[in-house]
C-alpha cells in the first residue's frame, strides 16, 4: 500500500477515533481523553499520531480542553459512567456467547431425545 494510502487512512482512523472518544463512545480504549488513548482507539502507534499527525492531536486536545470543562463533581460521575459502560459492553458480548451456547445444547439435547424415541440411542441414568 502506498504511503499516502496508509496516511489517509491513518487520518480517518485517527478522526473517527477523536469522534468517538469525545463523544464517550470508546470501542478499544479507556475513554481517556489524552493522545496515548487516541492513538489506541485510532489502532495507530503513538509515535504515527505524534510525528505524522500533529494537526489531528492538536485539535484533538483542544477539544478533549474544552470537553474536560466538566464541574469536577461530575468528572468523576463521567469516568464511572464509561467504566459502567464498558463493563456493559462486556456483559452483553458474553450474554450473546451464552445464549449461542444454549441454542447448541438444545439442539444436542433435542437429537438425543430423537434418538432415544426411535430406539437408536438409550440414556442410561445417572446413579445419585
Amino acid at each position: 500500500m502506498p504511503k499516502r494510502e496508509t496516511n489517509d487512512a491513518d487520518r480517518e482512523a485517527i478522526t473517527a477515533a477523536a469522534r468517538r472518544l469525545l463523544a464517550g463512545e470508546p470501542v478499544r480504549s479507556t475513554g481517556a481523553l489524552n493522545v496515548t488513548q487516541l492513538a489506541v482507539e485510532a489502532g495507530v502507534k503513538r509515535w504515527v499520531l505524534t510525528h505524522k499527525h500533529q494537526d489531528l492531536m492538536a485539535e484533538f486536545q483542544q477539544r478533549a480542553k474544552e470537553h474536560a470543562k466538566l464541574p469536577p463533581a461530575f468528572q468523576t460521575l463521567e469516568t464511572e459512567n464509561v467504566r459502567l459502560q464498558a463493563e456493559l459492553r462486556k456483559t452483553r458480548e458474553e450474554k450473546r456467547e451464552l445464549e449461542q451456547q444454549l441454542k447448541l445444547y438444545a439442539m444436542v439435547i433435542n437429537e438425543l431425545s430423537i434418538h432415544c424415541q426411535q430406539g437408536k440411542a438409550s440414556i442410561i441414568p445417572l446413579r445419585r
